[in-house]
């Protein structure tokens, strides 16, 4: 009888137990479905969710229907017009909040399309927003600064429908952000609070710079004008859409071209030619206390390519002090690419004086260039003239000149003057040629002509030819560099010389190079002049007939077959240009 008793207490316990587990298990699914991110909590968030964005879909059809509208109904605007074209959708408009099935969405009447979703909330009088923007100076970014007064707690802060990392509130109850916008257009401060209501403000970014194509001679007068009001363009193209002739702006009568860029307000962005020509281009001044002219006038980190340049620029400043000229840019810092120097211009400054570029400095680069038309057997009717530091491609460079060629006249009155460059400090020149006449005319005992083929003074030279006439008045005068400075091993390479070299008095002559210290020259030929390199220097060149050099190939110069070069070698890049 006990055992029995004793059963029916432990069934009775294990009931017990069951019944508390059942319950233990039935709180936690009734948590895990309808408690703080339960099942049906999330359902109804999702739910939610896909609501928002059906309405938000509904209203963005409708903006796309506005928009084809404003450029295809005369009777568009974007008030009246706009507001009963919603209004026929059956959506509510209160100024520039819309309200699509109970959700609110802040528009852009001008563009128009939607700037941010406000939800279901309601408004918040009590927040206050105060929005207030800082442009820097070259108009390439602006500073927004957001200060939400409340005297409760913000939940969430967006700009644009990004969330913000709240910041913490100051003893006056203020919330304070900064955010940097490189774009124009409206930007929107949603603040809200812990129960979900809500205010915002909007604030108009405009005066940022942006890409720009430009299609007439006004549209580059405007950028040129942007450009020197401190509008860098920095990250931003600027795109050529058409050949523009600015003989409509400045000639000898409606009076100079102003340069896009100058000293202390560059040019910093990408320049897109397209391969169009900007002809016309029509510089005289000799009178000038400015440095930087040509077309562009100062590039500081830029890029300009795929642009052919026609022009006429004359600086000669009386105190013979005026630097950085040439037709396309004065001074650059940055890259040039595929651009070419047409017919018919001409150049006269007084230092660093290029047909493309006055002074190229260090880390930047001109590849696949030229100055004047190739001719075969012929010299290009493009004339440069300057005092000192006088080049084909560039006056003065520490950068790099690439796959290059000059067919114009270039003449120094002072000295440093080459078909490539007048001065070659940089990194080097490589791969390009001169067909072009070079002469150097020293003034004077200190006036040396130091005259080149490739460069008249300076560093490395690989895999380059020169038949080109080359003249040195006085100092040193070559086939290839007049005055290899401080050259150092093999510092001219892989090059030829077939033009004549002819000297005045007390020049060091040479075929290939003037002057060197040192080992410099390795593997280099001529045919002309029946002399080598004449001072201080252990020469590795030779001498060769007509025909040896004619079947000379090496592993960047091929035979040319066309004929281009009277049968001489050509570059490879030559044979597709």
């Amino acid at each position: 009888m006990k055992k029995i008793k004793d059963n029916k207490a432990i069934t009775l316990i294990a009931l017990i137990i069951t019944i508390i587990i059942l319950l233990i298990l039935a709180g936690v699914a009734i948590r895990f479905s309808i408690g703080e991110n339960g099942i049906f909590d999330k359902s109804k968030k999702s739910a939610e969710k896909y609501n928002e964005e059906s309405a938000r879909e509904k209203l963005e059809i409708a903006l796309s229907d506005c928009f084809t509208d404003k450029y295809t109904n005369e009777k568009y605007n974007e008030n009246e017009y706009l507001d009963s074209i919603l209004g026929e959708k059956g959506f509510a408009v209160n100024g520039d909040i819309v309200i699509v099935d109970e959700y609110q969405f802040q528009i852009d009447r001008s563009v128009p399309k939607i700037l941010s979703s406000l939800g279901k909330g309601k408004l918040n009088d009590d927040i206050q927003i105060a929005v207030t923007q800082n442009t820097a100076t070259d108009y390439t970014k602006s500073t927004l600064t957001v200060e939400i007064t409340f005297e409760g707690t913000i939940s969430k802060i967006q700009i644009n429908g990004v969330d913000e990392t709240i910041p913490e509130k100051d003893e006056n109850n203020k919330y304070t952000i900064t955010k940097q916008v490189t774009e124009n257009g409206s930007y929107t401060i949603l603040a809200k609070d812990n129960e979900d209501k809500y205010k915002f403000a909007t604030i108009k970014v405009s005066d940022l710079t942006e890409n720009m194509d430009i299609y007439t001679v006004k549209d580059l007068e405007t950028f040129r004008d942007n450009v020197n009001s401190g509008r860098t363009y920095g990250g931003k193209t600027v795109t050529l859409k058409a050949n523009l002739n600015l003989e409509q702006v400045c000639s000898e009568k409606l009076g100079n071209w102003i340069p896009i860029g100058r000293p202390n307000l560059a040019f910093s962005g990408n320049f897109e030619g397209n391969n169009y020509t900007i002809s016309g281009v029509y510089i005289n001044d000799e009178k000038t206390e400015i440095n930087d002219y040509g077309l562009f006038g100062t590039v500081y980190k830029g890029t300009i390519k795929n642009l052919k340049v026609n022009g006429k620029i004359k600086v000669m400043a009386e105190n013979k002090e005026r630097y950085n000229i040439g037709i396309l840019v004065g001074y650059c810092n940055g890259t040039i690419e595929n651009v070419h120097i047409l017919e018919g211009s001409s150049l006269e400054g007084n230092k660093q004086v290029g047909g493309i570029v006055g002074c190229l400095s260090a880390e930047s680069n001109i590849t696949n260039s030229s100055c004047g038309e190739d001719i075969k057997g012929e010299t290009s009717n493009v004339t440069i003239i300057g005092d000192y530091r006088v080049g084909g491609i560039a006056g003065y460079t520490e950068g790099n000149i690439s796959s290059c060629f000059n067919t114009a006249t270039v003449t120094s009155t002072g000295g440093h003057v080459g078909g490539i460059a007048g001065t070659n400090y940089g990194v080097g020149i490589f791969l390009c040629y001169n067909k072009g006449n070079i002469s150097g005319n020293g003034r004077g005992e200190a006036g040396y002509s130091d005259a080149g083929g490739i460069c008249g003074n300076g560093g490395r030279v690989e895999y380059c030819y020169n038949t080109g006439t080359i003249y040195g008045k006085m100092g040193q005068v070559a086939g290839i560099n007049g005055n290899a400075y401080n050259c150092g091993k093999n510092i001219v390479q892989n090059c030829y010389n077939i033009g004549e070299v002819t000297e005045g008095t007390s020049a060091h002559k040479g075929a290939i190079v003037g002057q060197c210290y040192g080992a410099g020259i390795n593997n280099c030929f001529w045919t002309k002049p029946d002399k080598g390199t004449d001072w201080g220097t252990e020469s590795n060149s030779n001498k060769m007939t007509d025909e040896q050099m004619k079947a000379y190939t090496n592993e960047n110069f091929v035979i040319d077959e066309t004929g281009k070069n009277n049968g001489y070698p050509i570059l490879k890049w030559e044979v597709n240009k």
